[in-house]
């Protein structure tokens, strides 16, 4: 690794940990009781911020990169865990859950056909990411409709990201290697982390 990929590479670890103090320091001054709320948005960040350094700087290795995937997965399923309620409160159409579960399985399809061959273990990876960030996307477009909360737009946009974050990597991964690849997938990762920022801002509002 060069010397100015290694100081980029640095400064780009740094921002995770500043958008979770500064999100964790809000939600504990508005809402103090909120326990389970403060613990899984913190879990978000430090599972998002593991897999961050690990894509970062030990990309190169490959249990390494397995790991960055597998804490990726689970600061999602943080989200769903905090997001799970809304199955409780709203009344969910059966067409729009079927519309969304073939569209998820649509993007894992065309992700395996721009891999092309590939080992069954990639498949079932694929399957596996798009069937937890499509979770959280089916979670988030039912609070987008459902809700009619400004939360819910910010909410929503960062679960699109992330099955975006994972369908890029995929093919950059195993078949394209794109020039810049691993600033894009932080952009998209950043991204999603400050949008789900902005969702625990307004939803406290």
């Amino acid at each position: 690794m060069k010397k100015s990929e290694l100081i980029r590479n640095l400064l780009f670890s740094f921002l995770i940990p500043i958008i979770a103090s500064v999100t964790i320091y809000f939600l504990t001054y508005f809402l103090p009781d909120s326990f389970h709320i403060i613990t899984s948005i913190f879990l978000n960040y430090f599972f998002a911020e593991i897999s961050c350094v690990f894509f970062l700087f030990l990309e190169d290795k490959k249990y390494f990169r397995y790991f960055a995937r597998f804490f990726l997965l689970i600061s999602i399923c943080t989200n769903i865990y905090l997001n799970f309620y809304v199955f409780y409160i709203f009344h969910i159409s059966r067409i729009l859950s079927i519309f969304l579960i073939s569209f998820y399985f649509s993007i894992a399809l065309v992700i395996c056909i721009f891999t092309k061959k590939q080992k069954i273990s990639v498949y079932l990876w694929i399957f596996i990411a798009i069937l937890i960030s499509g979770f959280f996307n089916y979670i988030s477009t039912i609070n987008l409709i459902y809700s009619h909360r400004l939360y819910s737009i910010f909410l929503f946009l960062a679960s699109a990201i992330i099955i975006a974050l994972i369908f890029y990597y995929m093919i950059d991964l195993k078949k394209y290697h794109f020039k810049h690849s691993k600033v894009v997938r932080f952009i998209l990762l950043i991204t999603s982390q400050l949008l789900l920022s902005l969702s625990a801002f307004f939803m406290i509002s």
